[in-house]
């Protein structure tokens, strides 16, 4: 019997051992699950911080590119700017002595004057270029500045009379201003014409 005893004692031990194991296994994994878990949702925050760097990092990159593009841009304009501002000198010049050549019925220099001015009026207004303050048109202090004001009886009253300088604009932005004579209308004690 003791035999018997001693072998239901060491049944019966190694049965809770067992169970023991069991839990112990269970306890087990259930702790790798859980390290498991918390390293998924480490990984998944990892990867969610570096989605939202790149995001950024590329947005960066966009607002990058779009402030160069600009700033190019606005530099080609002003380059263009500064050559055409050189170029109003010339176009001045050239008008002169075309008035003055005309007044002296000089065709072969007229006409070498006319083609050069033709020329450097086309190469502005390709570059988008129009002149302001035109013989006709109202005078209108944004586009030109008046420097004297006479009685002219075939220009209506508060328009360009005669252009001393010729005005340019690129677009919506004034280069320089037109200098003009602003016709008073009929020049007072004139005859009004009879109908």
């Amino acid at each position: 019997m003791g035999k018997a005893r001693k072998s239901l004692e060491t049944d019966g031990a190694t049965a809770p051992v067992q169970e023991g194991g069991m839990e112990k296994d269970d306890a087990v994994a259930e702790s790798e699950k859980c390290d498991n878990f918390a390293e998924i949702c480490r990984l998944q925050d990892s990867v969610a911080d570096l989605q939202d760097r790149l995001l950024r990092a590329l947005a960066d990159h966009d607002n990058y590119r779009k402030r160069m593009e600009a700033e190019w841009a606005a530099r080609e304009a002003q380059a263009g700017e500064s050559l055409l501002m050189e170029l109003f000198p010339v176009m001045d010049n050239f008008t002169l002595g075309l008035r003055a050549a005309r007044d002296q019925e000089v065709s072969r220099a007229v006409e070498g004057f006319s083609l050069i001015f033709d020329q450097l009026d086309r190469l502005l207004k390709n570059r988008g270029v129009e002149e302001v303050g035109k013989v006709g048109e109202r005078f209108d202090p944004n586009f030109a500045d008046a420097i004297a004001a006479v009685p002219d009886g075939t220009v209506p009253v508060d328009c360009v009379a005669q252009v001393v300088r010729t005005g340019y604009r690129l677009g919506k932005k004034l280069l320089r201003p037109a200098l003009v004579i602003v016709s008073t209308g009929m020049p007072a004690g004139a005859d009004l014409p009879k109908e």
